[in-house]
């Protein structure tokens, strides 16, 4: 710094060092050059960022220090934000009778609790079932997402019995038994004594990028990849974040602090509908998405390129 007092990379360097560390280098605040962004925003996903006058440069990451995801602006996510796939998801939303919507999200949801107890190779009770759909029907109601929030959401999918109050104090992994005496460990979770801290900074990470401007699904994308990757639950993580189901926790709140979902209003003006009419509907949005569901997928090592629609 005090060779080359300007340099954007430089500052950009000091201020990662004070910014990782919390320990502050011994020489002056910087006085002139422009402010720089940290992170290139035609490169990564960024907010529009704090100035920070000690370093002059904008601190535009999505995270703190204590969580910070980075996602690269690639061509593929690009391709999926030019889709505009939430305008065309308000116009066929827009197309049916708000009455109908809401027993088509009533069938969706208790479709989706069942596949999520599947996945845990669980066979819930009805009395379960019906708390777990009720708590996907609240999740866009959560005014603030707080630890006492998280356990209360989690404790909401298990069994009562297994209920919290904490983060987990006991090692996770995931793997599966080779034989009687080994074990193949895919993945080792966060240890029990950083949780509460790497919690807390994805909790702080998620108030922060509130009215950022990033786009909801990469948000929810990163936060969801932490949570499963600090695994703060002895059980449940799962129903919580499951990035390939549409009960995302992350998801979900993302897209209502976006302004891109809301609890819906209640009126019941056409009466209830019969199942084969829900069926109906849904077969007519999955018709209508269609075409944004064909991609490409790369199959590496032969060079051949596959397209297949899922």
């Amino acid at each position: 710094m005090e060779e080359r007092p300007t340099g954007q990379y430089v500052r950009r360097l000091w201020f990662l060092h004070e910014f990782l560390t919390g320990r502050k280098v011994p020489v002056a605040d910087a006085s002139t050059g422009n402010y720089v962004p940290l992170l290139d925003p035609r490169a990564y996903y960024a907010t529009l960022g704090s100035r920070s006058r000690r370093h002059r440069v904008v601190n535009n990451l999505v995270g703190n220090a204590d969580f910070c995801p980075t996602v690269r602006r690639t061509d593929r996510l690009a391709g999926f934000e030019a889709a505009g796939l939430a305008t065309e998801a308000a116009r066929i939303v827009a197309d049916f009778d708000e009455d109908a919507i809401r027993r088509a999200v009533s069938c969706l949801y208790t479709k989706e609790t069942r596949s999520s107890f599947d996945i845990e190779g669980e066979r819930p009770s009805a009395s379960r079932t019906e708390r777990y759909v009720s708590l996907l029907r609240a999740v866009p109601n959560v005014a603030r997402l707080t630890r006492e929030e998280l356990l209360r959401l989690r404790n909401a999918t298990v069994d009562p019995r297994y209920a919290d109050h904490e983060y987990r104090s006991d090692q996770v992994y995931v793997g599966e038994q080779v034989d009687l005496a080994r074990q193949r460990i895919h993945f080792v979770a966060a240890c029990p004594g950083d949780v509460p801290r790497l919690m807390e900074g994805l909790l702080n990470a998620f108030a922060r990028i509130e009215g950022s401007g990033v786009d909801p699904i990469v948000l929810a994308a990163a936060l969801s990849f932490g949570f499963v990757f600090i695994h703060p639950f002895q059980d449940g993580n799962g129903r919580l974040h499951r990035p390939d189901r549409k009960a995302n926790l992350f998801i979900k709140l993302c897209l209502r602090n976006a302004g891109k979902l809301s609890p819906g209003k209640r009126r019941s003006h056409f009466g209830e509908m019969k199942d084969g009419e829900v069926t109906a509907m849904e077969s007519a949005v999955q018709k209508r998405l269609g075409a944004f569901r064909g991609h490409r997928d790369r199959h590496e090592g032969d060079g051949e390129q596959r397209w297949r629609r899922r």
